[in-house]
């Protein structure tokens, strides 16, 4: 082999550039995943403490009724609550069978009712990018309930 030859083989200058551009899009592609994931971590908690913050919105006195206009308008920002869905429910079970009936009524063995109050959130979640093999739209669901009286 020649001296010319020896000496190209050898040569080690733009190997760092070489790695760099066969890593960069690897790493990069990782660290815009890593962000997604943290936005829907961060949309999916802030949806279970809506659902809670509205349960304890009624249990301390607050209307039902009002759970739209008090807890969610004043959490959300006004373009986001296009895309928030509630559902309320009040709930009477008896405390020893765990069954579930109409309010008022009474419970076998002279068991009493407790009253529960439910929220349930659904909100769509739209991930940053499109990855192959995950859906393009994700359900996010908070649910919250307690005890009434």
């Amino acid at each position: 082999m020649s001296v010319t030859k020896r000496k190209f083989i050898r040569h080690t200058d733009g190997a760092a550039a070489v790695e760099f551009a066969l890593l960069a899009p690897l790493f990069i592609t990782m660290m815009m995943g890593i962000a997604d994931f943290g936005v829907y971590i961060n949309q999916r908690m802030q949806v279970e403490n809506l659902a809670r913050a509205a349960v304890e919105y009624v249990v301390k006195g607050g209307q039902e009724e009002n759970v739209g206009a008090d807890v969610m308008e004043a959490t959300l920002p006004p373009d986001e609550l296009e895309e928030v869905t509630y559902e309320a429910q009040t709930v009477c079970e008896c405390s020893s069978a765990g069954e579930t009936g109409v309010c008022g009524t009474s419970c076998d063995n002279g068991d009493y009712q407790r009253r529960f109050y439910s929220m349930s959130i659904t909100r769509v979640y739209n991930p940053l990018f499109t990855y192959p093999g995950l859906p393009s739209q994700v359900t996010i669901t908070g649910y919250a309930r307690l005890q009434v009286d």
